[in-house]
């Protein structure tokens, strides 16, 4: 019995046409990759794989050797094209015949399901909404002669960080080295951008949404255990070069009761592999103050973080006291947070842990953080 493949299975060798596919099974053959196979080597297996795969565009597995394989590919294929800025879709090749069946979408949602009957080569079809991905099928009778999905790309979002030259340094409390790489940041967009595609972001972030929802029990603490520093200052390396403007709530960031001068210069250094904006938010209340803390910065420090780039790293009193410390990473459709058991200056010192916070706890925390503690009394280590 022959099957029938769409154009994005898996088996389907043709880029454009679906195909007809019927395949005879020899359940007698030897295993080519048992050591003791007296047919072809792995190794020369691979190369069969590879020459095959360049040449058909088929991906053989090792239960294909020793069956028999026919292809019967159906000449119809449907291609997106615009018109006065609206897509469209056209129908081409000489078996097209039968009916069409088209679902207009925008990611998973339907717009708009159309029937064609009597369908010709070169007839196009279109939509009364806008999409950015549809299905097509094509019967002749009850017999399915074509089937595929498009997703259409008008523009593409780049976010890129580009590193241009690493520093080696030596961190104050670390025993290890650390690579300092100062990124260039910039964002731009390849394209026209319309209305539906922040309809599409939206559905797209509503699905990520749900799947961090339902995956809410998953194991997303880091502890630390007493004089873990290294493993805490690597810990913090790796989560700053996340992606986002970065808000750091942390009342005692500033103390020197907990920590010393150092711990925090150390910390500031790790702020570097990040290039988006950075904001520290720390308490007005506690012992430390901005002031105490750049009059301690000689020449060199100072000029150190002027080159790079601390022109853009905030400094933020608090309005309200408050006590527990959270690190943020802020994008335009997304928001990932964690929860510090300790200031980040004496991360490693004692018993502590990082938590991940889930997107409804992080999104919740961070609306409040903002409306109540954020204060409008910025200060700058580079004025």
């Amino acid at each position: 019995m022959r099957v029938f493949l769409d154009c994005n299975n898996e088996k389907n060798p043709y880029m454009e046409y679906s195909t007809f596919y019927k395949e005879f099974v020899d359940l007698n053959y030897n295993n080519p990759f048992e050591d003791n196979s007296p047919i072809l080597p792995l190794k020369e297996y691979k190369k069969l794989f590879n020459f095959i795969k360049e040449y058909t565009n088929y991906n053989f597995t090792k239960y294909s050797f020793g069956n028999i394989i026919f292809f019967t590919p159906i000449k119809i294929k449907a291609k997106r094209y615009f018109e006065d800025g609206l897509p469209y879709l056209k129908i081409m090749g000489n078996d097209v015949k039968g009916n069409a069946v088209v679902k207009f979408k925008v990611n998973g949602v339907i717009l708009e399901s159309i029937i064609i009957e009597d369908v010709f080569d070169g007839q196009k079809i279109f939509s009364k909404c806008d999409w950015n991905n549809c299905e097509i099928e094509i019967f002749d009778g009850k017999e399915l002669l074509y089937k595929n999905h498009y997703n259409l790309h008008r523009s593409i979002g780049l976010e890129s960080n580009i590193v241009t030259e690493i520093y080696k340094v030596n961190l104050n409390k670390s025993k290890n080295q650390f690579n300092l790489s100062p990124p260039m940041y910039e964002s731009f967009t390849i394209g026209e951008t319309k209305h539906i595609d922040t309809i599409s972001s939206y559905l797209t972030s509503e699905i990520n949404f749900y799947l961090n929802f339902i995956n809410v029990g998953k194991d997303n603490c880091t502890f630390l255990r007493k004089n873990e520093r290294d493993k805490a200052y690597k810990l913090l390396d790796d989560i700053l070069k996340k992606s986002g403007e970065i808000w750091i709530f942390d009342p005692y960031f500033l103390s020197q009761k907990y920590s010393d001068f150092e711990d925090i210069t150390d910390f500031l250094m790790l702020l570097i592999n990040n290039s988006h904006r950075r904001n520290i938010v720390f308490s007005k209340f506690s012992d430390g103050s901005f002031e105490d803390f750049k009059n301690q910065l000689n020449e060199v420090e100072l000029a150190f973080f002027k080159d790079f780039g601390f022109s853009n790293v905030n400094f933020i009193e608090s309005k309200e006291n408050f006590h527990d410390r959270f690190m943020f990473f802020v994008s335009e459709n997304n928001i990932e947070g964690f929860q510090l058991g300790t200031s980040i200056n004496s991360l490693g010192k004692n018993y502590s842990n990082i938590v991940k916070l889930s997107p409804f706890c992080c999104q919740y925390i961070f609306k409040i953080l903002m409306e109540d503690i954020v204060s409008e009394n910025i200060f700058k280590i580079c004025d």
